[in-house]
Parts: structure tokens; sequence; C-alpha cells
């Protein structure tokens, strides 16, 4: 890292990356800086800004085809820093963060108004979780208690939101779109927690923490396996979620090897991927958008297939069943059976052919999510009545 040219100017003032982070949009602002340079001795600053960097840099691509691989530097190794300063600018950093809109580089988000009317939920906030979670950690180490109980309650509070809006959605009338939006906050809530557990994996102590073995183990239980073991924390919303992510919707977790061969699909935050498996939308907008040539069309769907395929030993996703529904739209948009005839390989025209293929691109949008959703109410009733068995 180099500090020549990790200052920017701005109406003549010198301002720093960490500077750069205030605000809805920091985040690109941060990425738009001039780039930071290697150093084998950086200074304080230095260090601050390569981990505002990183920060951005993780927020502007983890929901997309290619996301960078920072997860450790911004959960643990940059909160081992020996400066406290650093720790603390780090935490300051953080903190706009939090405030940056996801909207703008996600489009899996998920707005439960009558919780929140500000921010929307999605995987992001397990993101930012993770780091609190490293904040916390250096923190309780160094005994800067009062920095450490603001990283608690921040974290406390953005769980409590969350379990509150699972809460809110299960409790309401079983429509076909109460429940999908039961089911993706099933999937966001369990992936958030896991980020949470995540974090806690870079927890230490040696001779000059402040806190002792049997303190961090107290510490670490507050949040730990709340999707595994969870029933006695946030009113177990958490395990009710994993239930029905873990039955359900769990093969759609992956990352999405088999599109990022499809590069075009990088040339707009509209063509980024949803939550799965409701990707039909996705897909006729995919087949529609201007941005996308025939050839660039042809190629997603040559990918949606290999990930259905299970001879495709290079490509097959099992179980997921979102590319399915994603190929579904793509039908509606386009002429499908010209596009098969002309473009697509023999392998590819078989897959086509199979049982799963044929029944997924004959069932609707409307009644894909009406059965998956009667699903999870299924689970959830089974799950409540099993609970209140155990309670008498």
């Amino acid at each position: 890292i180099q500090s020549d040219n990790s200052n920017i100017a701005v109406d003549g003032i010198n301002i720093r990356l960490s500077e750069l982070a205030k605000g809805s949009d920091g985040w690109k602002k941060i990425l738009l800086s001039p780039t930071l340079s290697p150093s084998d001795n950086p200074t304080i600053e230095q260090r601050i800004d390569y981990f505002t960097l990183c920060l951005a840099a993780h927020f502007s691509t983890v929901a997309t085809y290619v996301p960078t691989d920072v997860d450790s530097k911004i959960r643990g190794h940059c909160w081992f820093d020996p400066d406290e300063e650093v720790l603390i600018k780090q935490f300051e950093v953080l903190k706009h963060a939090l405030r940056w809109d996801v909207e703008s580089v996600s489009k899996r988000a998920v707005w439960i108004k009558e919780i929140d009317n500000e921010f929307p939920i999605s995987g992001h906030n397990g993101e930012w979780l993770g780091v609190l979670i490293g904040a916390w950690g250096s923190f309780l180490r160094i005994g800067n208690k009062e920095l450490a109980d603001e990283a608690e309650s921040i974290i406390y509070k953005e769980l409590l939101r969350e379990a509150n809006a699972f809460k809110y959605i299960r409790q309401l009338d079983s429509t076909a779109e109460n429940n999908t939006l039961l089911l993706k906050l099933a999937a966001i809530l369990t992936h958030n927690v896991g980020d949470v557990d995540q974090g806690y994996s870079y927890w230490t102590v040696d001779k000059k923490s402040k806190i002792n073995k049997a303190e961090m183990k107290l510490y670490i239980s507050k949040y730990t396996k709340l999707a595994h073991e969870g029933y006695d924390r946030f009113d177990g919303e958490f395990a009710r979620a994993k239930a029905i992510y873990k039955e359900l919707v769990s093969a759609e977790g992956h990352r999405n090897y088999p599109l990022r061969e499809a590069k075009s699909l990088r040339n707009s935050i509209d063509l980024s991927l949803p939550l799965g498996p409701w990707l039909e939308s996705w897909g006729y907008n995919v087949a529609r958008n201007p941005l996308m040539n025939e050839d660039d069309i042809v190629t997603v769907v040559k990918q949606l297939i290999r990930g259905c395929n299970s001879q495709s030993k290079g490509w097959c996703v099992p179980n997921q069943i979102g590319y399915y529904r994603a190929l579904y739209g793509i039908s509606k948009a386009i002429n499908f059976d010209r596009l098969c005839i002309k473009s697509l390989d023999k392998e590819c025209r078989q897959c086509l052919k199979e049982h799963d293929m044929r029944m997924h691109l004959g069932l609707s949008e409307e009644a894909f999510a009406s059965k998956l959703g009667q699903r999870a109410r299924l689970i959830l009733d089974s799950l409540i009545i099993e609970e209140e068995i155990v309670s008498q």
C-alpha cells in the first residue's frame, strides 16, 4: 500500500479512502479512487485504507457472478492489527458500510417494511455480521469495553430485526406471495447466521488478551449455531428458517459456476441473479434485454441446461431447480424451439427432452410458486406442532 496515491484530492484537500466511506454510495467512491500499491511496511493510514478497499470490493461483488475473495481479511486478519487506532478507524468505516445501498449492487434484497422501512434484508447483512463479529472479538481482546459493547449491540439488533421479519411473515395468511417471501427470508437468514459462525471462526486468545478462553466461549455461545441449536434464542426463528431452507431451497445456495461462462451477464445490474429458485422473470428479462444479442442468449441457455444436466459433470449443479425455472422464463420470451434447433448441441437438445426439464417448462410461474410455498407451510406447521408438544 502506498500513501502517495491512496490520498485523493477533493476541492484541493487530501482525503483518504477511509474518508470516502460515508454515504449510501461510499463503496463506489472508494472503488473509483486511485489504485493502492504494495508496500513492505504499510503505515497505519495505509492499513486502514486497505481494509476500506476490501470492504468496498466485497460489497460490490458478493452478489455477482464473480465475487472477490477477501472474506478472511475483513472478518479475521484485519482485526488482529497491533495498533488500536487501526481497529477503531476500521470500525468507523464498517459502520458507514452498513448504510451502503445494497440494491445498487444486488437483486437479492427483500423488503419487510412493517419491520423496517429504511433498509431491506439481504445476504449483505450476513456479510456485515461476519465482519462485526471480527470487530467485536478484537475489542474484547484489547479490553476496549465501550466499542466491544457497541459492536455487540449492532449485531444483536440486526439479528433481532431479521428474526422479527421472519416471524411477521410466517404469521401472515398462507398465500403464494407470502410463502415465497417466507422462503426467501429463510434462505437469507440461514446464510446470514452462517456468516456469524464464520466470523467467530477467527476468534482466538493469547497471553496479551484481556479475556480468557472461558470468557471467549461465553461470548461465542450468545450467537453461534443459531440455525442449528437456536430454539432458545430469538424465539427460535433462525432454527425454523433453517428447517424450511434445508428441506426446500438449500440446493439453490451454490456459486453459479455455470453462468460464469456467460460473461455478457456482467454488463448490467439488471442482469444480476435474484434469489433462486424463482428465476422465471430473470430468464425472461435476460432474453429481452437490449444488451444481450442472440449469441449471448444462446450461451446463457447452454450454461443453464448444462447446470441441469446430470451427465454434464463439469457443470451440473445437483438438485437445484432455479435453472429450470430460468429456462421457463426464457422460453416465454423467445422462440425456444427455433433457438434449440439452430444453436444448441446434441447434448443440450437431449437434456431438454428429459422428464424434469419438460415438467418445469410446462409448469407456470404461478403454479410453481404456489406448490413450493404450500410445502413450506406444511413444514412450518409441523414444526410448530412439534414445538407445542415438547413444551407441554
